[in-house]
């Protein structure tokens, strides 16, 4: 069994501002089975010190650590696929444009 793994579904509302963090812990543990990754970004609404209202956005247009992702993705033993998922063509594209600016500014080689 192997893992598409979706960051913007597993992190935590503690460590939305930090989730980097949560990104390291996600490919330290299942780095090895990991074949594809779901990019989307998380747009958090501000409320009291308890609550906080999370929704997904367009990679780019949030506060999820965009260094992250593509960085470790990089350094797994096989080449994984980063999905901009589900959103309408405009904003894939998009999307697609941030990650590969990302990649760019970090000197990794995507397509």
């Amino acid at each position: 069994m192997k893992v598409l793994l979706c960051p913007v579904n597993l992190v935590f509302p503690q460590d939305v501002f930090e989730s980097g963090r949560g990104i390291d812990a996600l490919f330290d543990e299942l780095g090895k089975e990991i074949i594809a990754v779901h990019t989307k970004d998380l747009f958090a609404y501000p409320g009291s010190e308890a609550l906080i209202q999370i929704e997904e956005t367009v990679p780019g247009h949030g506060v999820l650590d965009q260094r992250t992702l593509p960085r470790r993705a990089r350094e797994l033993p096989v080449n994984v696929t980063l999905h901009v998922e589900h959103f309408e063509r405009p904003d894939v594209i998009d999307g697609q444009d941030h990650l590969r600016s990302v990649a760019k500014e970090l000197r990794l080689s995507i397509g």
